[in-house]
């Protein structure tokens, strides 16, 4: 095994951490408000789609972050890398269908 730790990996950790504090910061600025789609065309996120996918973002980049350094918590929490994009899909889908409406 080697004992250095993955900086490509870290590198993308800490860039995924930084996507899910941006995520975050809608829920914090009331002003600034995400939108699904491409663009920014979709429904605008609501705050519970902006914390679920901050936190998948944060979850995925402080596993990637804790792998570069051969850590092994991340292979122990995989069930929750699995169900917050599956509960952020789900938001997504409230909110087109509220947008619609």
């Amino acid at each position: 095994m080697n004992p250095s730790p993955g900086w490509a990996t870290i590198v993308v950790g800490v860039l995924l951490l930084l996507g899910g504090v941006v995520f975050w910061a809608g829920v914090l600025r009331p002003g600034y408000k995400p939108h699904w789609g491409r663009r920014g065309q979709g429904a605008p996120m609501s705050w519970l789609g902006q914390i679920l996918c901050g936190g998948a973002l944060a979850f995925f980049g402080a596993a990637a972050v804790a792998d570069g350094f051969h850590q092994s918590w991340p292979r122990q929490l995989s069930a929750v890398g699995f169900i917050l994009p599956l509960a952020a899909f789900g938001a997504a889908l409230y909110d087109n269908k509220r947008h619609r409406s």
